[in-house]
Parts: C-alpha cells; sequence; structure tokens
C-alpha cells in the first residue's frame, strides 16, 4: 500500500523534463515541482496493492492513519461469512462516516436516514436479502414520492439521482471493498439522469449597474464582491475568497487566479476550501475591476486565513466580514473580522439590493444571477463555448451549452438581425450601382 502526493512531481525523469521546460518549483513546502493536480482536490493518495479504489486525502497524517487501520483491520467491515448479520442500516453508517468532505457526508447521511433505510434498513447485506427486483421497486416508489408533507409534488429528478448515487456507494463499497457480496444489485438498473436546467432569464446589463450601485451605497465595503461576480463569472463562495495573492497588485495583472471558496462544514465553522470539483481557474480581469480591488485593499485591512488544502500558507482576504478600514483603532467590543456567512450576507447586504431595485426575494434572483449576466455578456461579445467553460469553471464545453443553449439561440437570433441588416445594405448598394450603370 502507497501513499502518493499527486499535487507534486516524484519520479526523476518527470522532474527533470519539468526543469528542462523553464517549470520553477512551487509556494509548498520543499523544493517540490508542481504536477498537472496541482492545487486540484485534495493532495495525499492512498493506492491499494490489490487493485481497490483509491482514497485521497487532504492532510499526510490522515492518509497515514487511514492506512495503518487497514492494516489493522478496523476500518473493514466484518467478513463476508458474516454478511447475514449485518443489517443496512449500520453498514450504511460504516460507508458515509469514510466520506471526507463534511458537507458530502451531512448530504448522504440525510439520504440514507430519509429515504434508504425505511426500505432497506433491517434488511441484511448479503446476496439473497438485497436483490436488483427490490431495488428497481425501490426506485420507482421514489421517482413518485412527494417532496414533503405540505408539498405534494415528487421529488426533484436531481434529487433522485443523488439519492440513487448514495445507495450505489454503499454497494460497491460492500463488494469491491469489505467483499460482503459478489455482486452489485445496481449494475444492471438503468441510472437516472441528472436535471439539466437551462438558463432562461438573464438580468440586463443596465439591472446589474442599477444593483451594483445600490449595493455600493448600502454598503461600499461589500461593493466588489457582486462586481467581481458579474466582470469575472465567480460563483459566490468564490467571490467572498478572493485573496491578494489571487492577482498582482503592482503589476496589474488581468487575470483573477480562482483558487478558493469560502465552506461550511455544518458544524458552525467557516472554512476555505479548493473551488467546485477543485478546478483551479483564471479569469479576464478588466482594468476598471482591478482598479476597484486595488482601492478597495488601499484602504480596508485584509483577514489572513489559512485553507485546508496549503499546509503552512496564509491567504490574505479581500472581504472579511466586520471588515475595518486601515489606520482607525477599533472601537472596545467591536466584532473581529472573519470570513463571511453567505446566509448573514444574503440577509443584511443582498436582499436589501433587490428589495431597493424591486426584485422579489426569490432563490433565483441570488449572487448567483450575476454569473449568469457574464455569460451572456461574453457571448455577446464574441467569447467561444471553450473559453467560457474554461473561465466559469465547468466540467465540459457540453454542460455549459446545455446551461447556455437558450442564450445561445437569443444571440444567433441578433447575429442573424445583424447580418441581415448589413446584407440589405449591401444589396441597396448594389442595386443602385447597377441602376448607375445602366
Amino acid at each position: 500500500m502507497k501513499i502518493s502526493d499527486i499535487w507534486h512531481l516524484s519520479r526523476s525523469h518527470a522532474i527533470a523534463k519539468a526543469k528542462a521546460d523553464g517549470v520553477t518549483s512551487c509556494s509548498c513546502k520543499g523544493n517540490l515541482y508542481p504536477s498537472k493536480y496541482h492545487l486540484r482536490g485534495m493532495r495525499w493518495q492512498v493506492i491499494p496493492r490489490n487493485g481497490e479504489p483509491r482514497r485521497s486525502f487532504k492532510l499526510k497524517t490522515d492518509a497515514e492513519a487511514y492506512v495503518k487501520r487497514l492494516v489493522e483491520g478496523v476500518e473493514q467491515a466484518p467478513a463476508a461469512t458474516e454478511a447475514a448479520s449485518i443489517r443496512f442500516a449500520d453498514y450504511g453508517q460504516i460507508v458515509i462516516r469514510r466520506t471526507p468532505d463534511p458537507n458530502t457526508r451531512r448530504s448522504r447521511l440525510g439520504h440514507l436516514n430519509n429515504h434508504l433505510i425505511p426500505v432497506f434498513g433491517n434488511m441484511t447485506m448479503s446476496e439473497e436479502a438485497i436483490r436488483t427486483r427490490d431495488v428497481v421497486n425501490w426506485l420507482a416508489d421514489l421517482r413518485v414520492k412527494p417532496r414533503n408533507a405540505r408539498d405534494p409534488r415528487p421529488l426533484h429528478g436531481n434529487t433522485v439521482k443523488l439519492i440513487w448515487d448514495t445507495l450505489v456507494l454503499i454497494m460497491r463499497n460492500a463488494v469491491n471493498i469489505d467483499k460482503l457480496r459478489t455482486t452489485n444489485p445496481c449494475d444492471d438498473i438503468k441510472r437516472p439522469k441528472r436535471v439539466r436546467h437551462a438558463i432562461t432569464t438573464v438580468w440586463e446589463s443596465e439591472l446589474v449597474d442599477q444593483l451594483l450601485d445600490t449595493v455600493n451605497e448600502i454598503a461600499p465595503e461589500h461593493y466588489p464582491i457582486p462586481l467581481v461576480a458579474a466582470m469575472c463569472g465567480l460563483r459566490q463562495g468564490e467571490a467572498f475568497a478572493v485573496s491578494t495573492q489571487d492577482f498582482d497588485l503592482s503589476l496589474r495583472r488581468r487575470k483573477l487566479t480562482v483558487r478558493h471558496q469560502v465552506g461550511f462544514d455544518g458544524v458552525g465553522r467557516l472554512y476555505l476550501k479548493p473551488p467546485k470539483a477543485g478546478r483551479v481557474r483564471e479569469v479576464p480581469l478588466p482594468v476598471e475591476v482591478s482598479d476597484v480591488l486595488i482601492a478597495h485593499n488601499d484602504r480596508y485591512e485584509t483577514l489572513q486565513v489559512p485553507c485546508s488544502c496549503c499546509p503552512n500558507q496564509q491567504w490574505d482576504l479581500l472581504f472579511p466580514w466586520n471588515i475595518r478600514e486601515r489606520g482607525v483603532v477599533a472601537k472596545g467590543g467591536a466584532l473581529a473580522p472573519r470570513l463571511i456567512d453567505r446566509n448573514e450576507w444574503n440577509r443584511k447586504v443582498w436582499h436589501w439590493a433587490l428589495k431597493l431595485v424591486g426584485l422579489p426575494l426569490f432563490q433565483r434572483n441570488g449572487l448567483h444571477q450575476l454569473r449568469h449576466s457574464f455569460v451572456s455578456e461574453a457571448l455577446a461579445r464574441g467569447a467561444t463555448i471553450r473559453q467560457i467553460q474554461a473561465w466559469v469553471g465547468h466540467a465540459s464545453a457540453a454542460f455549459t451549452l446545455s446551461i447556455y443553449a437558450h442564450i445561445l439561440d437569443r444571440t444567433e437570433a441578433d447575429a442573424h438581425q445583424i447580418m441581415g441588416g448589413r446584407m440589405a445594405e449591401r444589396t441597396r448598394r448594389h442595386l443602385t450601382v447597377e441602376g448607375e450603370v445602366a
């Protein structure tokens, strides 16, 4: 069993090639050269020798502890000979506790308790207890299950898929890791598909400008947050986590590096973590936005925060909650700066701005709408789908296309109108020239 640092190159020939290509060592502790996975996801990966699935960890100590538990047999569930006595409810708890991310773990526990245990909870993990037809019947009932006592609508398709993924995770662990079963009852069933929500409503530039001006009036210290969301396409948590290290203030770089987002661990603790799916990316940074960020950094103090994925490194965040002006002595009883809680920021800043411009407090009117406006503006100015996919951090251009198909249709219609006007002008000019010749 091997523990690998996937953020950095380890083989001598790869390091020699990186040096020959002019790659410099990264800022991590030690003279290390970054790999293509640098700062993406978790750093330490446990590679079993028997072909079992790999597991990743943020800290090396956690990976070492996991290896030790595997060697001593503590992490393993009871042997397959005892599968007939292991209840699905107990084994599901064991599997989900192995999930490293606290938010994902909390979500999967909810799926287990609310949708899986009521059906499979008292069944054992043996081959005879949970069969394919049992899973088929459960999935059919899940598709028509009401959302709650007050909402009789069936569960959303994406919710059904997430619950299905939790069941598949438990069964795959039982087959591949703990060897409780030899077959997975989910393998022969067509899995639910994720529902793609195409964006049909996008705020116009005038409304975006009005919202930005309103935020600047009610909370000028938070004005750059919606600004970078609208001009750089950042998600809300990513906008909260912009630091001075993400761009060069002295040279005014035209790109902003998105390295972190503010996360919530479910027990009241806010922390810095990598962006969604660990995709560190660079986005265009207009000069006007960089000027606003420089002015904000000159006026207000930053907050030094460590990150869960960057050991021994502090990041100077530009937008802490309870922000303080530079050179101003804090009064007695003043609250200390901290990371921004999105619910508190929405309630005290964003919702007030929506009310003042006359927009309802619907979920679709969240700060994420500014990200859609960024995509719409980029498409209108000639950006390609591949460029937008890289800027907004989507997994593929096909996903970006499925989300923003309506905006593309509108942009195409505008292009046809423009080209139609140009061709009509050329036709009139051609007819005029022919008339003069005749």
